[in-house]
């Protein structure tokens, strides 16, 4: 009993000493991300093929490049407290996630350009339109595939090395959860034939509102196309083996053009934010 009782005390010291550790380095973090003087922009670590393996946090970096704002990345912390990636730590140590919440702060506070505020109400309802069509239906769709389709193992394509064995044996449980969440939210539910003519029909709507313009609202970048370049690079490089992929390359011309002629205005150094 008497070492029974030895032993549960050096655990217990041991659990309050990592507790604390972990604690006092969370708020050292902080202290120095609110001190940096730019926006802290937290997400997961490059990948092979896109700067991010999460779309949104493309989307977020890229209108933060547009819009002129100097950030930092940082891949410690890359889940808030709501389990959501990306998020950000603003000068003064304001905290926010999900990148459309973290997009509309940004254009709320004042010294920094509002690409979007020349739109008229009709325009900028069109661009809202399309920007809840790619984030709340095309990458829903995107999923099934992900997941139903290819069991998940599309998650390790844009990674630099190998998954871990833990990682490839946590994987089903993964696949189980996420397929749950599919179904909840309903797209899961149907027939991959009927979601894939679904994508076909959102690219086909983007396709044909760019048209021959250099982008979704005419001459100049704005939000929407943020939002979409994040998620039609997404599909070009991190879902290569999917029919989507096929699909935008051979049906839809102009926006592989819109893509990769944002890349050359935003993203001159895209090879150089790769991991390697």
């Amino acid at each position: 009993m008497g070492l029974i009782s030895i032993l549960l005390t050096c655990l217990s010291v041991c659990g309050v000493g990592a507790y604390l550790y972990y604690y006092l380095a969370k708020k050292r973090r902080r202290r120095e991300w609110a001190a940096c003087g730019r926006v802290v922009v937290h997400c997961p670590p490059p990948g092979a093929l896109t700067p991010c393996v999460s779309p949104f946090a493309v989307k977020l970096m890229t209108y933060l490049r547009m819009a002129g704002i100097p950030y930092q990345l940082d891949h410690t912390e890359p889940l808030w407290e709501t389990w959501l990636t990306p998020w950000i730590t603003l000068e003064g140590g304001e905290e926010l996630g999900d990148s459309g919440v973290v997009v509309a702060r940004l254009q709320r506070r004042g010294g920094a350009a509002h690409p979007s505020s020349g739109l008229s109400a009709s325009r900028s309802a069109v661009a809202r339109a399309m920007m809840v069509m790619v984030e709340d239906h095309l990458t829903w769709c995107l999923r099934v595939w992900r997941i139903k389709v290819d069991a998940g193992r599309n998650l390790f394509e844009g990674a630099t090395s190998p998954p871990s064995w833990y990682v490839r044996l946590g994987l089903p449980l993964y696949v189980w959860l996420r397929s749950r969440t599919l179904n909840q939210q309903g797209i899961g539910r149907l027939p991959h034939a009927i979601v894939q003519r679904a994508v076909w029909e959102d690219l086909n709507a983007l396709s044909g509102y760019l048209g021959d313009k250099l982008y979704l609202m005419g001459q100049d970048m704005m939000e929407v196309d943020c939002t979409v370049f994040a998620q039609m690079v997404n599909i070009l490089n991190n879902y290569q083996r999917s029919p989507y992929a096929t699909m935008l390359r051979d049906e839809f011309p102009n926006l592989v053009q819109y893509v990769d002629r944002i890349k050359g205005k935003i993203w001159p150094d895209w090879d150089d934010c790769l991991a390697h």
